[in-house]
C-alpha cells in the first residue's frame, strides 16, 4: 500500500520551529518502516493551517486524491491537515465518498469504515478551535508584553533584540549602526534633506537593511515616521504609550523631523542647478532661501533669495559669485597648509600617547577592582555552602556584588581606547582641513554642496551676509594655524604647550 506522506508547520519563517519539518519526515520514515508501508511521495511545507485556501501543498494533496493518484495518506497528527472547518469538511467529505481510504497516524488509522462523523468532526472542531484560542492567547500576551513597555517583535532598523528571560526580553540600540540613524535625523533636519538625498547619504555611509541591502526611499520614509526612534510604541502624545527602551532621539527632535518631512512645499522644475538652495534659511521671516536664474544678453545671472512664503519679506538677494566668494571666506579659516598639517599630525600622536598611557592605568585598576569582586562572590558561595551563610544573606550579598561586576564591566567597556585607530581618524580629518578651500575653489556645483553641508550648520542669510556656523569638529579647526603659531610649537617658550587638536569623542559622534 502506497502512502502520501504529508509535514507541516506553522511557521514560515525558518528561525521558528526549524526542526519541526525535518523531525515529522524522520519520524514517519521510521513508522512507515517499521509497519512495511511504501511512501510514494513527500509533501512538506510551512503554512498556517488556521485559514483555508492558503497551503499550496495542502491544496496539492486534495486534488491528487480527488484525482485518485492517492488513497492513503501518512501524517504525524490530525492537526497537521486542518486546523479550520472548511478544510475539516473537505476532508470528512472524502472520506465519506471513499476517495480517502486511510488516514494514518502514528498512533492510529481512520478510515471510511471506523471513521465515526461526529468524533472526527470533535476532533477536527477542537484542533480549529485550539488555534483560536491560541490567537487570542498570543493578543493578550502581546498586550500585556506592551503594557510593560517591552518591544513585541523584531527589532526595528539600527536595533537589535536583547534578553532571554521570560518577562525581560526587549531591544537595545544597535552598537554598530545607531549612530548613523541619529547622524541621518541630525542632517535631515539640519539640512531639510529630502529622501532622495537622506537614502544617498546612507548608501556612502554602507548603511544597509537587516537583509544586506540597501535602503530605498519607502523603506526609509516609513522608518523615519516610526515614534519607536524616540521611545514610543505610536502615539507620543500619550505618555503610557511609552516603551522602556532606550530612544535613539528625544521627543523633540523627532518632532522636528516630522516637520521636515510633512513640508509640502514641491520645488519647480528648473533647468538649472541651484547647489546651495534650501540649506539656508531666512532670518528675517524663517523661509527657506531660494534661487533664480535670469538672462542679460544672452548671459545667465543666478542670484539667491528668501522664498518669502510667509509674505512680504525685504531681505535683499545676492548673486551666486558673491555668495560662494562668501563660502570661501569662511572655508579658509580652516584649511591647513603642507607644513601646518605636519605639525599637527606630529602633536597629534604625541598627545594620543600621553592619553593611551592613562587609559592603560585606568583600565588596569579596573581590572584589579573587578577579579577582587569575582574573588568575592566565589568566597561568599564557599560561605554559604560550608553554612557560614544564611540563603538570605547569601543572596543579598550576591546581588550587591553581581551588581558591582556590572558597574566595573560596564566602566572597561568605556575605557576601550584604540590608539591606532584615534589616530588615522585624525590624520583623515586633517588631511580634509588640508586645502579644503582649494577643493572648494575647483571643485563642481555637486561637490562645492557636499562641502557647505558637511562642515557648517544653521547657516542663515540676511541682507547679503551669510550667518556661518562650523560643525563639530570642524570648529576646532578655526584659525588653528595662528593658534599654532601663538603657541610657538616646538620652540622655548613652553615645555609642554598643549596641541590645539579637536577633542577625539567629537570625531565619533
Amino acid at each position: 500500500m502506497e502512502y502520501f506522506c504529508y509535514c507541516r508547520k506553522s511557521s514560515e519563517s525558518s528561525e521558528k520551529q526549524a526542526l519541526s519539518l525535518p523531525a515529522q519526515e524522520r519520524e514517519l520514515k521510521e513508522y512507515a518502516a517499521e509497519n512495511s508501508l511504501k511512501i510514494a511521495r513527500i509533501i512538506k511545507e510551512s503554512k498556517s493551517a488556521r485559514k483555508p485556501g492558503q497551503r499550496d501543498g495542502f491544496n496539492e494533496l486534495i486534488e491528487n486524491i480527488k484525482k485518485g493518484h492517492c488513497k492513503r495518506v501518512l501524517i504525524w497528527h490530525t492537526n497537521r491537515l486542518s486546523r479550520n472547518p472548511q478544510e475539516s469538511g473537505i476532508i470528512m467529505q472524502l472520506l465519506t465518498d471513499g476517495k480517502l481510504l486511510e488516514i494514518r497516524t502514528r498512533y492510529r488509522s481512520i478510515t471510511n469504515e471506523n471513521a465515526n462523523d461526529i468524533l472526527l468532526g470533535v476532533e477536527f472542531g477542537s484542533n480549529a478551535q485550539y488555534s483560536r484560542e491560541l490567537s487570542i492567547n498570543t493578543k493578550r500576551g502581546l498586550r500585556e508584553k506592551r503594557k510593560r513597555g517591552e518591544w513585541c517583535s523584531y527589532a526595528p532598523a539600527f536595533y537589535i533584540n536583547m534578553g532571554t528571560e521570560k518577562g525581560k526580553k526587549n531591544i537595545a540600540p544597535n552598537p554598530k549602526t545607531s549612530k548613523f540613524y541619529v547622524r541621518l535625523v541630525d542632517e535631515i533636519i539640519s539640512n531639510r534633506l529630502n529622501l532622495v538625498q537622506a537614502v544617498n547619504l546612507l548608501y556612502e555611509w554602507d548603511v544597509k537593511t537587516r537583509r544586506g541591502k540597501h535602503f530605498v526611499k519607502s523603506e526609509l520614509h516609513r522608518l523615519l515616521r516610526k515614534p519607536s526612534y524616540c521611545g514610543y510604541f505610536e502615539d507620543v502624545n500619550d505618555e503610557s504609550d511609552k516603551g522602556k527602551w532606550e530612544p535613539l532621539i528625544t521627543k523633540q527632535k523627532w518632532l522636528e523631523l516630522q516637520e521636515v518631512l510633512d513640508d509640502d512645499s514641491k520645488p519647480y522644475q528648473s533647468r538649472h542647478y541651484h547647489p546651495f538652495k534650501g540649506i539656508m534659511k531666512c532670518p528675517r521671516c524663517g523661509c527657506a532661501i531660494t534661487a533664480y536664474t535670469k538672462y542679460k544678453n544672452d548671459k545667465p545671472y543666478t542670484y539667491y533669495c528668501c522664498t518669502k512664503r510667509r509674505g512680504k519679506c525685504d531681505n535683499k538677494p545676492i548673486r551666486a559669485e558673491d555668495l560662494e566668494d562668501q563660502f570661501v571666506g569662511h572655508i579658509s579659516k580652516i584649511s591647513l597648509s603642507k607644513k601646518y598639517l605636519e605639525i599637527l599630525k606630529e602633536k597629534t600622536r604625541k598627545q594620543l600617547e600621553v592619553d593611551f598611557s592613562q587609559e592603560c592605568d585606568r583600565r588596569e585598576e579596573i581590572e584589579n577592582q573587578l577579579s577582587d569582586t569575582l574573588q568575592k562572590l566565589d568566597k561568599i558561595l564557599s560561605m554559604r555552602i560550608e553554612g557560614e551563610l544564611t540563603k538570605d544573606e547569601y543572596l543579598d550579598q550576591k546581588e550587591i556584588l553581581n551588581k558591582r561586576v556590572s558597574e566595573l564591566e560596564e566602566l572597561r567597556g568605556d575605557v576601550k581606547y584604540n590608539r591606532d585607530d584615534v589616530r588615522e581618524s585624525l590624520e583623515l580629518f586633517y588631511e580634509q582641513c588640508f586645502g579644503l578651500q582649494e577643493v572648494f575653489s575647483n571643485g563642481t556645483l555637486e561637490e562645492k554642496r557636499k562641502i557647505v553641508m558637511s562642515i557648517s550648520e544653521g547657516l542663515t542669510l540676511d541682507d547679503k551676509e551669510v550667518g556661518w556656523n562650523f560643525k563639530e569638529p570642524w570648529s576646532h579647526m578655526v584659525s588653528v594655524e595662528s593658534a599654532i603659531e601663538n603657541e610657538n610649537w616646538g620652540g622655548r617658550r613652553d615645555s609642554n604647550p598643549q596641541p590645539p587638536v579637536p577633542q577625539t569623542g567629537a570625531l565619533t559622534n
